[in-house]
């Protein structure tokens, strides 16, 4: 069927139209914006076609991150990171914005989103930019070679220390005058040469994943000649930092700096004065060489009790810690050890180590309970028995987070086993029992509303012997019953709360 040709007449007046309408839709967006209705319109991708509303939906959503708990935060990202990722123009600017605030977050969770979800390279050049990268061509080809190949190799690794920390570990820190100076391409202005690279090109989280996996794989052996100089950049990129030499707070928490330590330069994205500080640089190096010589030495064994004293000390190295944490996942997960060499009821003291790192750093507990998950749901060729022991250490783990006041993930991960029949109730009647010896009121409806259906599921309280057993929930089913939040709950939930109470009632 032959389609009618259309004129430059209705052509014209079909435009017309769509411009009509889409101004129409604009115009109506800017009503909504103006009454203040930013928080339903951060999920809208017309949002971001009018750059007014946009600038309202951005500023909105920012004040409202500085105010927020992580949960709500994780919660409100993704519709956020979609806005702002919906065109080049509203990621340029949103990062610009993101970068002058120093909202370190915020910038990097847009721009992972935009380079994982979109394959987008000019993402990750907009970050380099933004961070200093043009007056160093050196670095900036390095770590984006690195990023872009997401491995490094000696030649990378080479080109950092070079440019950041040219002085091996033990010997005298770097000067100003040791540091690369910056090199431009023939025909550009001359550069300071006091300048020296930005920390900031080195905190890319992927390249930090990069450096962790590089090192503390089991699986690949760091070549010893260029072990020192990975140790090195990751020591520099977690431990150095930069601060204003003419600002009030040019002190190292409040403490007079030590100027051997410290190199007056220029920054390079400011233009303004600044000290490196390289106060923590000799510290944390020793940790990670400590750590990495004890993890390296059992890299197939299970049995780390005998190190354990020597570990733990530097766990307190929130970049310790991330890299021994790493090493536990692939130790127990990628290379089947736990099949291989766990052969006994005991549990393997890779989990003494994550209570350690779950205690030191509130951070990384998410981290932690994500490698818990993967332990439990993971598969390993052990006897009934032994693999009902290391589940019940696993869930001992979680446990232990939520006495670390991380209770509502773990909560929620022990009603979903439960629910899905994946799990030994055996276990579940284990969880419930130290969960209400540790609680206390007040409690919060979320915590409610995640942890009473369990506790009053027939199938859990049906392994319970009342008395001793059923005392801890009665008096626990009592001070709900006397909370502010029981009258929130369900009818359901209620009925079944005061069933229990009665039925357990000493």
């Amino acid at each position: 069927m032959k389609l009618p040709e259309l004129g430059d007449a209705t052509v014209a007046s079909l435009s017309r139209s769509r411009l009509t309408r889409l101004d129409r839709a604009i115009c109506a967006f800017q009503k909504i914006s103006d009454a203040g209705h930013q928080e339903e319109m951060a999920s809208v991708a017309t949002a971001s076609t009018d750059a007014l509303v946009f600038s309202r939906v951005l500023v909105f959503s920012v004040f409202n991150f500085v105010r927020q708990d992580e949960d709500a935060i994780k919660e409100a990202l993704p519709d956020f990171v979609k806005t702002v990722c919906h065109g080049e123009h509203t990621y340029l600017y949103a990062q610009a914005l993101f970068h002058a605030l120093n909202l370190r977050r915020l910038f990097q969770e847009v721009q992972l989103y935009a380079v994982d979800t979109k394959n987008d390279s000019i993402a990750r050049h907009v970050g380099l930019v933004l961070n200093g990268s043009p007056a160093f061509p050196q670095v900036t080809s390095a770590v984006a070679s690195m990023l872009n190949a997401k491995s490094c190799t000696p030649g990378d690794i080479n080109t950092l220390t070079k440019c950041y920390c040219p002085a091996a570990p033990g010997m005298p820190l770097p000067t100003a005058g040791s540091l690369a100076a910056p090199t431009m391409a023939a025909g550009n202005p001359p550069v300071d040469p006091t300048l020296i690279p930005p920390i900031e090109l080195l905190r890319d989280p992927d390249l930090f994943s990069i450096l962790i996996s590089a090192l503390f794989d089991p699986r690949k052996p760091v070549n010893p000649q260029h072990r020192g100089k990975y140790l090195a950049i990751l020591a520099f990129a977690a431990s150095v930092y930069d601060i204003p030499t003419d600002s009030a707070d040019a002190t190292n928490g409040g403490l007079p700096m030590d100027l051997e330590t410290a190199v007056r330069t220029t920054s390079s994205i400011t233009g303004k004065s600044v000290r490196r500080v390289l106060d923590f640089y000799d510290v944390t190096y020793a940790a990670l060489d400590a750590a990495h010589t004890i993890c390296h030495k059992h890299s197939s064994s299970s049995d780390l009790q005998a190190d354990m004293r020597a570990l733990c000390p530097h766990l307190t190295f929130p970049v310790v810690a991330a890299c021994v944490l790493y090493w536990i996942e692939v130790a127990l997960i990628s290379t089947h050890l736990l099949s291989n060499s766990f052969t006994t009821s005991t549990p393997p003291w890779h989990l003494a180590v994550l209570d350690e790192i779950a205690f030191q750093h509130s951070l990384h507990r998410p981290k932690v309970f994500a490698l818990l998950q993967q332990l439990f749901a993971a598969e390993f060729d052990l006897d009934a028995l032994v693999e009902l022991s290391l589940k019940k250490a696993i869930f001992d783990r979680c446990i232990f987070l939520l006495s670390l006041d991380y209770v509502i993930p773990i909560v929620k991960f022990a009603r979903e086993c439960l629910v899905s029949d994946r799990v030994d109730l055996s276990l579940i009647r284990h969880f419930s029992s130290e969960v209400v010896e540790i609680v206390d009121a007040p409690y919060s409806k979320q915590f409610l509303d995640e942890f009473l259906p369990i506790v009053v599921d027939q199938r859990v309280v049906d392994g319970f012997k009342k008395g001793d057993q059923t005392a801890p929930f009665s008096q626990f089913f009592d001070s709900v019953v006397h909370s502010e939040q029981f009258s929130h709950l369900s009818e359901a939930l209620q009925t079944s709360v005061k069933e229990r109470l009665e039925a357990w009632r000493v």
